[in-house]
């Protein structure tokens, strides 16, 4: 059983400590299900050493450490592992410190944004200036350096269509993905899609999709599955060889799967990032699991954006 402590350093101002434990309790609505809570590294209660005995008591034996702090200080690199060492040898728990808020890449985003008024800092004005900027900020903030550097280039274009840079850690690419897809575009293959959010932002694509088509609705119906999945049942062949980009319903994706599965029926490259607390992380990590050539992501997050955001960038690798 895992638990989460977000640290704060503490202060003699009572104010200040009651609006940390304000916020982790919003947190804590936000996070259901799961054991979260507040603790002051010194100057407040309560302390680390007491959430983590109350923990304890409850049966967690993991906990993640969230470092509250602005800056890299001692506190982070020095007092927090040595506090760290003590609490795992004496509670005979496992403690994992987490990278805090002064690791977050768009912190520095958002002080310029606040600061930003007040200067009368001029923005670019013109759509590749603003797009040239946001991805030169990407950029200097990416600090992933397992991806390939065709792999990073669509990375960013994600996180460029999200502002979302957890997706660098959960990308994940089939070995021949970024080939594979530059191929197919060069033949012209045909683009398959799950919904038309999707089709929406493919606006230099042909692409298709089947979600409002008569008979979709119709074998829905009949075998009480999701338009989404009867749609690319109904498709069958004509995905052979073909591009699949799946954003939004995890059952077109298993669908997909299944497909490849239990008929040999195998797309060329699928882009698979559903978006959602039900099925879409299972249906992803299936995917990267399976022997299909894909672009995918780990967890719930994804979504139409996404799907776009990956054929765009493999577009302007071709």
């Amino acid at each position: 059983m895992k638990g989460i402590i977000v640290i704060n350093h503490g202060s003699r101002n009572e104010d200040a400590r009651q609006d940390f434990l304000n916020k982790v309790e919003k947190l804590k609505q936000r996070a259901r299900g799961y054991v979260l809570a507040g603790a002051f590294f010194s100057l407040g209660k309560p302390s680390v050493e007491e959430v983590m005995q109350g923990f304890k008591e409850q049966g967690i034996t993991k906990v993640g450490w969230y470092p509250y702090f602005l800056n890299s200080g001692n506190h982070v690199r020095l007092d927090l592992p040595a506090l760290k060492d003590r609490l795992t040898q004496d509670l005979a728990m496992e403690i994992e410190i987490l990278p805090g808020l002064y690791a977050e890449p768009l912190l520095e985003e958002l002080v310029f944004e606040s600061i930003a008024s007040f200067l009368e800092s001029k923005y670019p004005g013109l759509p590749e200036e603003i797009e040239a900027s946001s991805l030169d900020f990407i950029e200097q903030s990416l600090k992933i350096n397992f991806f390939s550097r065709e792999e990073r280039e669509v990375v960013k274009r994600v996180i460029h269509a999200t502002c979302d840079f957890s997706f660098a850690q959960t990308m994940r690419f089939h070995p021949q993905a970024i080939s594979t897809g530059i191929s197919l575009l060069k033949q012209g293959a045909k683009i398959f899609c799950d919904v038309n959010m999707v089709r929406a932002g493919l606006t230099s694509f042909n692409s298709f999709c089947l979600i409002k088509d008569k008979e979709t609705l119709e074998l829905s119906k009949r075998e009480k599955i999701t338009r989404a999945a009867a749609a690319f049942r109904l498709l069958q062949e004509e995905i052979a060889g073909s591009i699949v980009v799946i954003g939004n319903a995890p059952t077109a994706l298993e669908e997909v799967l299944a497909l490849a599965r239990v008929k040999h029926i195998r797309p060329g490259l699928v882009v698979g990032v559903p978006v959602g607390f039900v099925g879409a992380a299972l249906a992803k990590r299936r995917l990267s699991e399976s022997d299909l050539v894909y672009i995918t992501n780990w967890g719930p997050r994804g979504g139409s954006p996404v799907a776009a955001a990956i054929l765009n960038a493999l577009k302007k690798l071709v």
